[in-house]
């Protein structure tokens, strides 16, 4: 049997002008050639061991 799904959390007050703020911060950062080299390998070896995630994105490496 499946659980139900639990309701989406709404950011408020403090929390949401701090996400926005940090939204508006990070907008046009670029990302390292090492974090994206790094994402690549993690994603690499999760599509080597689990041949289920491979079957299901068509067999992707990048």
């Amino acid at each position: 049997m499946a659980l139900p799904i639990m309701a989406t959390p709404v950011l408020e007050g403090e929390d949401a002008l701090r996400f926005y703020k940090e939204l508006d911060e990070s907008e046009g950062k670029r990302v390292s050639a090492e974090e994206i080299r790094r994402g690549r390998d993690i994603f690499n070896a999760v599509m080597k061991r689990n041949p289920n995630m491979r079957d299901l994105f068509g067999g992707v490496a990048i």
